[in-house]
């Protein structure tokens, strides 16, 4: 299982930073080279917009969409499931620490991460003609001796 948290560079609704989770997930995924993945989100409307239950009908929704199908069609198999909020423990943590960090204490030093709006960066135009490149990436490897 993968955990990753970020911070949106931009104010966004709720659908949007639920759609920026899925993305930054796939994104990852595809960085990694899985080939298999599940998706657990308590976000009811995405979930069931990728799936094709529901229509999109927020066009400020739709961009999102179209990356999201365009990321998936990248990973062989990836099956999402829909978990209730208040059944999703780990998420209920996360978003607690997130709280933390935007509401500090005042002996507390809050530590941002990055940055980032999924589509920002995109050119929709061309998502179905490109495949995905990835512009950056960096890893750390465990030196012998070396701490850093």
């Amino acid at each position: 299982m993968m955990h990753f948290s970020y911070h949106l560079s931009e104010p966004c609704t709720n659908n949007e930073a639920e759609y920026e989770a899925l993305i930054t997930g796939l994104e990852l995924a595809i960085l990694m080279e899985i080939k298999e993945i599940k998706i657990f989100g308590d976000f009811q409307l995405v979930i069931n917009q990728v799936a094709g239950t529901y229509k999109v009908l927020n066009p400020n929704l739709l961009r999102y969409h179209q990356y999201t199908l365009h990321l998936l069609e990248q990973i062989p198999t990836a099956t999402l499931y829909r978990v209730p909020h208040g059944s999703n423990s780990a998420a209920d943590a996360l978003a607690k620490l997130a709280k933390k960090f935007a509401c500090p204490e005042e002996d507390s030093i809050p530590i941002e991460i990055q940055g980032r709006k999924a589509l920002s960066l995109i050119d929709l135009e061309h998502i179905s003609k490109a495949p995905l490149q990835i512009l950056s990436a960096s890893s750390t490897t465990d030196k012998e001796g070396d701490w850093r």
